[in-house]
Order: structure tokens, then C-alpha cells, then sequence
């Protein structure tokens, strides 16, 4: 996602002219577990927890998947104040860049029958709270991305579909979203995807055309984020 905002700055640089840059579930029921004790009177108190089902916590995270902001438009209702995206090169984001960022580009309104295909939702059998799930994401490019780019990337109906990818939602005691780590590809070798084993908007914008940086520890890529950061989270 931080790399969006470095694709922003090379739009500069290239003298593109311009300036570069989830169906709605039922509310979650809580579970309620009753722990009971005795008081020294000999009388029985009630102490009631609350606390989310596997069913509850997985459902929060395909209605999150719904509403996260880059293959639908952001609730950010659903997301904790102390949210914080990871990727494998790009991150840590917080919800006010994760928000910005996303809202420029508008992936969902360039690829409008976006479909993340994902599958396989689970609870870590370490963490109550994290959901881990698998991705395969298809669409077809229908409208001007957003920013600049959209006006170089003209929309040709190209046929995108991504590497299978790894993500994972942890999701605080109310059930908002804390952390999502995205972007971990799983197959690089799925000769069927149209982004050579790249993730996330990595592969999006390699289907389109451009292919930028983005090995972990890149030279080039850290170079364009020192230099872009500045400019998109002000």
C-alpha cells in the first residue's frame, strides 16, 4: 500500500503532467460464559463474560473483507483506532494512511466485478482473535484507476488475476480490526496469474503494465518511499 504512494511520486518524476499517488453481516452476537463463585456470605454472584465464537470471529473477517477499502469501499467503523496494515516489503501502515491511500486509488471503481475468491477462513489455533485465509483475486479493468495514472493506463478490459495470496485478520476484543498482513504470496509459480508472482498491488500493477521494485530491501523502492512518504501522509 505504501507503495501506491510511491507510484505517486514517479508519476512526478516521469512527467506524467499529474500528480500520482466489502454484503453487510448480521451484527456478532456474543457468547455468554458464566463463571460462577461464592461470596464469603455464602451467597452465589454471577460473573458473565462475553466472548466470540470461531463462527463469530470468521464472520467478522469475510464481512471485513467486504469493507476493507481496496476490493469495496472502507468502513472505517470496522476498523480499531490502533489498526495497523503489514505487508511484506511495504509497512507498517496506520488507519489514517491505510485510509488515504486506498480512497486515491479506488482499486474497487477500476475493476468494479472485483472478487477476492477467497477461501479456506481459520481460526490460529494460538490467537482466538486472527483469522488466516487464502486469495485469489480476479477482475476486469473497466475504469481509469485513480489519480494520474488513470490517465496512462488507459482501461482496456484486460483480464486481471492475481497470485494466490496469504492474509490474515486480528481483530481486537469488539471485534474491529487491528492488523491485516496481506500481500504474502503463496504461489509465485500459478501460471494462470497475469502478475509474475507479484501480490497485491504489486501484481495489479504489473497486469496493467508497470513493473515496479518491490524485493525486501530493494535500493530502488526504498529510495522512492524516502522520497514520496513526505508528500502522501501529510
Amino acid at each position: 500500500l505504501g507503495f501506491l504512494s510511491a507510484a505517486s511520486y514517479l508519476e512526478q518524476a516521469h512527467g506524467f503532467g499529474v500528480v500520482l499517488p466489502t454484503i453487510r453481516a448480521k451484527a456478532a452476537t456474543p457468547i455468554n460464559l458464566s463463571l460462577h463463585s461464592s461470596l464469603s456470605s455464602g451467597d452465589d454472584t454471577t460473573v458473565t463474560n462475553t466472548a466470540p465464537s470461531n463462527e463469530q470471529v470468521i464472520n467478522a473477517a469475510k464481512h471485513l473483507m467486504k469493507n476493507a477499502g481496496f476490493f469495496d469501499p472502507m468502513d472505517p467503523s470496522l476498523f480499531g483506532d490502533e489498526f495497523i496494515f503489514r505487508g511484506p516489503v511495504i509497512g507498517p501502515l496506520n488507519k489514517a494512511d491505510y485510509t488515504e491511500v486506498l480512497n486515491y486509488f479506488r482499486i474497487y471503481e477500476a475493476f468494479p466485478d472485483i472478487d477476492t475468491n477467497s477461501f479456506g477462513y481459520t481460526i490460529d489455533p494460538e490467537d482466538p482473535y486472527r483469522v488466516w485465509f487464502f486469495m485469489r483475486a480476479t477482475g476486469t479493468y473497466t475504469n481509469p484507476i485513480g489519480g494520474p495514472l488513470g490517465n496512462v493506463l488507459k482501461p482496456d478490459g484486460r483480464q486481471y488475476r492475481g497470485s494466490m495470496e496469504t492474509w490474515s485478520i486480528t481483530f481486537n476484543e469488539e471485534l474491529k480490526a487491528k492488523l491485516i498482513t496481506a500481500g504474502y504470496v503463496s504461489d509465485r509459480f500459478d501460471n494462470k496469474a497475469t502478475t509474475n508472482g507479484k501480490g497485491q498491488t504489486f501484481g495489479i500493477f504489473k497486469t496493467l503494465g508497470l513493473d515496479f521494485p518491490h524485493g525486501v530491501g530493494d535500493g530502488v523502492l526504498q529510495l522512492i518511499q524516502k522520497v514520496s512518504q513526505p508528500l502522501s501522509y501529510t
